[in-house]
């Protein structure tokens, strides 16, 4: 193994399930088959990572994926290394029938990520809809001020107004809660920075 790659395998993002490290593997596969799949992925490939593939339980594809291998690649949301691990390509392919194709493109950290942030998104719409119909309970009504604060702090959430509605619904139904406290004073430090940049 070169240097510069053992290096790399030093600082990857660690997996949660498979660790940090290429896992070698005992199975005995066809060298033909290994480079008929390494059209599949770009990145550093760990030869004595492989593990056959069932085809039979892929998606059809022109092309089928015969051998699973350890992959090094390079996360496009952060920029560090991580480990395209053999095992989980077999999960993506056979139990999960992502099209063959298909590859990670960002560590298991960035994906976890964009999970939550998705998530938090879904509940964020579902709460705007209940908020216009009054149908928030005051657990969801604490959450949805939550997100609201933290979508305009990721600047996803961009209109004004609709922080001051969420501020307004909160002040009227929770007034003593530390959240109103925190979206009241939220705002007031965004009417501050307004209005210096106004002066």
């Amino acid at each position: 193994m070169k240097a510069s790659v053992r290096k790399r395998l030093e600082n990857v993002v660690p997996h949660p399930r498979y660790g940090k490290w290429i896992r070698t593997s005992d199975s005995k596969v066809d060298v033909d088959a290994i480079n008929r799949t390494r059209r599949f992925e770009r990145g550093e490939v760990f030869m004595e990572t492989a593990i056959p593939a069932d085809v039979t339980r892929q998606k059809p594809s022109v092309f089928q994926r015969v051998v699973y291998f350890d992959v090094l690649k390079i996360c496009r949301t952060c920029g560090r290394d991580f480990i395209f691990y053999a095992e989980e390509q077999r999960f993506w392919y056979e139990e999960l029938m992502f099209y063959l194709w298909s590859s990670a493109v960002d560590c298991c950290e960035c994906r976890q990520d964009a999970q939550q942030l998705r998530k938090r998104n879904e509940r964020f719409t579902q709460f705007s809809n209940a908020m216009a119909s009054e149908l928030l309970d005051d657990d969801s009504l604490v959450q949805f001020v939550e997100d609201a604060i933290f979508f305009w702090q990721e600047r996803i959430l961009i209109k004004r107004q609709k922080l001051n509605r969420i501020k307004n619904l909160s002040h009227r139904r929770l007034p003593d809660h530390p959240v109103t406290l925190k979206i009241e004073q939220f705002t007031r430090v965004l009417d501050q920075h307004c209005n210096a940049k106004n002066a």
